[in-house]
């Protein structure tokens, strides 16, 4: 019999545990702050059903929410985008709450948007959505296929889509459309139900307590597909039914002529002002048919050599990939070259260089990897934005004491390094590969000794914990009064887990540890000694399925 704990009952609202912590590890493949432990300590055993019930137990049975931490992620363009990180317990039930309400909503959905859209089996990747590469290919092929060559397209994206999500317009959208849901009217109640406390809750989530949803939860890109459904379906009245077409924030509309796609894109900006948003006009364009489809058009579907390399790849097969390899590596070098380390692109690249690192049955030899792994480096400077996964890269391949201290003198460069996002993946890096320096601890206890409670002293609490001394682990300690937040204070918890429960534990973290974090150090002291997860070994059959998308 499942232990009692193991069931998370909030009054009408019932998840199961496990199911949580699935979603969870599922969601966090590719966090903007990834944990060092991918929170396996959080989330195993009746863990996560403990925080629920202490949660409830101090609110007199209602489940208070923590505030979200706003930090910020560079784009592109060296603009920025926010990153809202919430409590795990936050996290798990912002997913519990979508993820119920995902299978009856989608079939509401339209069939010409085609992000985000829920599988019903069991996927390879543990993912409710289906594969997002195979959807934007199919979201290009459908908009070609009724785009004549004489015709014209209009392209457009959404600005700043999910700043601009108004909670209590979302809400109202969920309930316009819950008469059309197919369900029981029992199944109804419990839909209502989630959704009070969903959208209760997510005024704490959010940029703001009225609008901004969580960017980089599965969860948000579902309710963001729902929110714009007043907008899908004004646009199919408008006569746009066969031929409008719109992933997530990226939309093509097929015109029969210029002034057709100016009454089109009309309607659109009209329809959006209703929702509070609005087209990029930067990224708005008009363009023919046959230009359109070409091969640098709005219609391409990438380079040649990255089609090909796709098919190689999907045939799941020794041979085909290996032949691949050289090509691969070439296109990589010319996209850091060209400064292009922020592009599709590159991320298809990337993706399959870690797994052919990663891989179980290839044996590729390190030295393939050396004139790549130079390049890299150089494109944590060139290109912040890429540094998820130029970081990713590095920590699946071999690496020199020479290649990691060139990342060390960038880090160490306060005026040049200054995204604290790109600097927390840099610091875990480092501290993964046992990097150390006399330098480079000066930083970090640099770090660590002031008052700010951001990610780049989140990053340097962990590496100084993992590389220092046990004195470094007491200053942390001593310091943890002056963090707040939960990356903070979680890294915090990871970098000192390693000291005994005595009088530093008690008198300095004890009475200022989140409650949404208490009990973590104890949980951490069973693997006492581990700080970091090793990227895992994958057999050549799973290199396809663990694509999540081209971003």
């Amino acid at each position: 019999m499942e232990p009692k704990t193991r069931r998370i009952e909030l009054g009408d609202v019932v998840f199961e545990a496990d199911q949580l912590a699935r979603q969870l590890r599922t969601d966090q493949q590719d966090d903007w702050f990834p944990d060092p432990l991918s929170f396996n300590d959080m989330v195993s055993g009746d863990s996560l059903a403990t925080k629920f019930a202490d949660n409830l137990s101090k609110h007199q049975g209602r489940y208070a929410p923590t505030n979200r931490n706003l930090f910020n992620v560079p784009k592109a363009n060296l603009t920025l985008r926010y990153a809202l990180e919430t409590g795990l317990t936050d996290r798990a039930l912002y997913h519990g709450l979508t993820l119920f309400l995902m299978r009856f909503y989608d079939p509401l959905i339209p069939w010409n948007v085609f992000n985000h859209r829920v599988e019903l089996k069991d996927t390879k990747n543990g993912s409710p959505f289906k594969p997002a590469i195979p959807s934007w290919k199919d979201f290009i092929g459908s908009a070609r296929s009724a785009l004549p060559l004489d015709g014209v397209l209009l392209s457009t994206d959404i600005s700043n889509y999910y700043e601009h999500i108004d909670i209590s317009q979302l809400r109202t959208t969920l309930l316009d459309l819950l008469p059309q849901v197919e369900a029981t009217a029992v199944e109804k109640a419990q839909i209502r139900a989630r959704i009070d406390l969903l959208l209760t809750n997510l005024s704490s989530w959010a940029y703001t307590d009225k609008r901004g949803l969580p960017q980089n939860r599965d969860a948000s890109s579902f309710l963001a597909n729902l929110y714009m459904q007043p907008v899908d379906k004004l646009m199919r009245e408008k006569g746009y039914a066969d031929t409008y077409f719109r992933y997530m924030d990226d939309i093509k509309i097929v015109c029969v002529d210029r002034f057709h796609a100016r009454r089109a894109l009309k309607d659109l900006i009209l329809a959006l002002r209703e929702l509070h948003l609005s087209v990029n006009s930067k990224k708005t364009e008009i363009c023919d048919g046959a230009v359109a489809k070409g091969h640098d058009g709005v219609l391409s579907e990438g380079p040649e050599v990255v089609q090909y390399l796709d098919v190689m790849w999907r045939t799941k097969a020794r041979e085909p990939i290996l032949r691949s390899i050289p090509q691969l590596k070439q296109l990589t070098l010319d996209l850091i070259d060209r400064e292009e380390a922020d592009s599709r692109e590159f991320r298809f690249c990337i993706n399959r260089l870690v797994k052919l690192a990663l891989c179980q049955d290839l044996h590729v030899p390190a030295e393939f990897f050396v004139e790549l792994t130079a390049a890299m480096i150089k494109g944590l400077i060139t290109s912040p934005a890429a540094t998820d996964k130029l970081t990713e890269y590095l920590a699946a391949v071999s690496t020199t004491d020479d290649d990691l201290e060139r990342v060390a003198q960038y880090l160490r460069e306060r005026d040049k390094a200054i995204y604290g996002w790109q600097n927390y993946r840099l610091w875990m890096l480092l501290g993964y590969k046992g990097h150390r320096s006399n330098e480079l601890m000066d930083c970090a206890r640099a770090i660590i000794e002031g008052t700010d409670d951001n990610s780049t002293r989140a990053g340097a609490s962990v590496y100084a914990g993992s590389t220092g001394t046990h004195e470094d682990r007491v200053v942390i300690a001593e310091r943890f009064g002056t963090l707040s937040s939960f990356l903070g204070q979680r890294s915090a918890l990871v970098a000192v887990h390693e000291l005994p429960f005595e009088a530093t534990i008690r008198e300095h973290i004890g009475p200022h540890v989140r409650d949404d974090l208490k009990g973590v150090y104890r949980e951490l002291r069973r693997s006492c000694g581990t700080y970091y997860n090793s990227p895992k070994r994958i057999p050549l059959t799973d290199l396809v399925h663990m694509d999540r998308g081209y971003d």
